[in-house]
């Protein structure tokens, strides 16, 4: 009996260590399915928002509020071939990348309604967001509250390097970064419109991002020596934008042969911070 007792102990105590890693991997693994995030959370459930979220959040919530996460800085990596670019010449889009001591800066929403609510906002935010292949839950500071966090577990969907991911494009000099962005366009319009948006948000919610409003300006130039290359009147209809299109195609690569061999990450893009 005693042997019978310690099997029974044993089979319960390996039961335990299994639930407990499964929660952890929950946390951490890149699978982890919204539903199973969604189902440990409360009325207090919130979406971080870093890119577009900021600006369109497309879906109703209870409150939201400015602030940063710890760990992650937003980088151009993500393509976009269904919204700012094409399969042949894709966009760029914001994502977010692991580096010890940085913070993103952006927007929590509390979301609002029922659980059955919140649950299709989250199917909403599956749909919307399904480039981006990894789901994580952070906490989110203020800058009255740099310390201490003011939201736990946030959802943020973030897009990676892994295989399931056919549209990651990567780290590439801003000048690179720039002209592919002056250049590229998809259903969803431009992909300049998708960067100056950005920029105009964070400024909008008095977030400084010294390297976004480097390529926001870089972006600018190009499109102004595009439009005075062109030297016509704005006239609507294909052939206009198809004639623009060319123009900021031809500076740009006008832009990255005088650059040669020296584009380059800017050196005097710094932290992000709040103003």
């Amino acid at each position: 009996w005693l042997l019978a007792l310690l099997l029974v102990s044993g089979a319960t105590c390996a039961s335990r260590l299994l639930i407990e890693s499964a929660r952890t991997r929950c946390r951490r693994d890149e699978s982890c399915k919204p539903a199973l995030i969604h189902s440990r959370m409360t009325k207090s459930t919130a979406i971080f928002g870093y890119g577009s979220l900021v600006w369109r959040p497309g879906f109703e919530y209870e409150s939201k509020e400015v602030g940063f996460i710890r760990g992650y800085k937003r980088v151009f990596w993500q393509g976009s071939t269904d919204h700012r670019g094409t399969p042949e010449a894709p966009g760029r889009t914001v994502t977010l990348a692991e580096e010890e001591g940085a913070v993103t800066w952006g927007v929590a929403y509390r979301l609002a309604g029922s659980q059955e609510q919140q649950q299709q906002t989250i199917a909403y935010l599956e749909w919307r967001e399904k480039q981006y292949d990894v789901r994580r839950l952070c906490h989110m500071y203020t800058a009255d509250s740099p310390e201490q966090p003011v939201l736990m577990d946030v959802l943020v969907y973030i897009a990676t390097d892994s295989a399931s991911n056919v549209n990651w494009l990567g780290p590439a000099p801003l000048p690179a970064i720039a002209r592919q962005m002056a250049i590229s366009r998809g259903p969803s319009g431009p992909n300049h419109e998708y960067l100056l948006q950005l920029a105009a948000a964070m400024r909008q919610i008095k977030v400084v991002d010294p390297e976004l409003f480097e390529l926001e300006g870089m972006v600018k130039r190009l499109m102004a020596a595009a439009a005075s290359e062109l030297d016509i009147q704005q006239e609507p209809g294909e052939a206009a934008v198809a004639a623009a299109a060319a123009a900021v195609a031809a500076v740009a690569a006008a832009a990255g042969a005088a650059a040669g061999g020296t584009d380059g990450m800017s050196a005097t893009a710094g932290q992000a911070r709040h103003a």
